[in-house]
């Protein structure tokens, strides 16, 4: 059963009930992988590659860490043979954009509506600034799944989910993004391992043991990568 996309629902007033009825149920969903947080272990995994240099970069503007970069440069250099985009989603300041795009000539899609926490006008400027001299990339000034309906891209080889952190987004970004996925590719999804972002880690937690589609490449703290197999 394909996932609703929840920002279909910001198309309707506050009070309309059809919001109300899926907002209540995000909720529950949430609180639910709070309580069960221990129920969804995912087990350490480093990738058996060579760990690439890292040049130093503007950790004050990420939350990705220095580890969590080395292992989603890997993945990206996994997929190079495979002829499909790479796509990330939630770029806020462009930071992990500009870095795994510098490892790759490949198509690039930089997915992000710019609206809410972490949409201001000057992290979309930053963004633009950092990713402004890479011809590769693309900016689709979007919500995943406005993107996801596209024909902007139709098939991708590696994906990176980081944009909100609930347990509705995260599955809904893991599924519509995953039927793009090539035999092969990476989906990969950052903040998990945090109690914090429960419903992430339940949600990956689900496709790597409930789908039946993906094994396990990856998994450092805060950054869990799943293979499509």
């Amino acid at each position: 059963m394909t996932p609703v996309d929840p920002f279909s629902f910001k198309r309707y007033s506050k009070l309309n009930p059809a919001r109300l009825w899926f907002t209540a149920k995000a909720r529950i969903a949430e609180k639910s992988a709070f309580r069960n947080f221990d129920q969804f272990p995912i087990p350490r995994l480093l990738p058996a590659l060579e760990i690439p240099n890292l040049q130093p970069y503007e950790t004050a503007d990420t939350a990705v860490t220095p580890q969590q970069m080395q292992v989603l440069i890997q993945a990206l250099l996994v997929t190079e043979t495979l002829e499909a985009s790479r796509v990330e989603i939630g770029v806020y300041r462009g930071v992990t954009t500009s870095i795994l795009a510098a490892h790759t000539t490949r198509d690039y899609v930089a997915v992000d509506p710019y609206i809410g926490y972490g949409g201001a006008q000057s992290d979309f400027e930053k963004m633009q600034q950092r990713v402004g001299c890479l011809p590769h990339v693309r900016h689709l000034r979007m919500t995943s799944g406005e993107a996801a309906a596209s024909s902007e891209v139709t098939k991708v080889s590696m994906v990176f989910i980081d944009a909100v952190h609930d347990y509705v987004n995260a599955s809904f970004d893991g599924f519509i993004w995953g039927r793009k996925l090539v035999r092969g590719g990476l989906l990969a999804f950052h903040d998990t391992d945090n109690i914090g972002f429960a419903g992430v880690q339940r949600a990956v937690w689900e496709l790597l043991h409930q789908s039946g589609e993906y094994a396990l490449f990856a998994h450092v703290d805060g950054l869990v990568v799943l293979q499509r197999i």
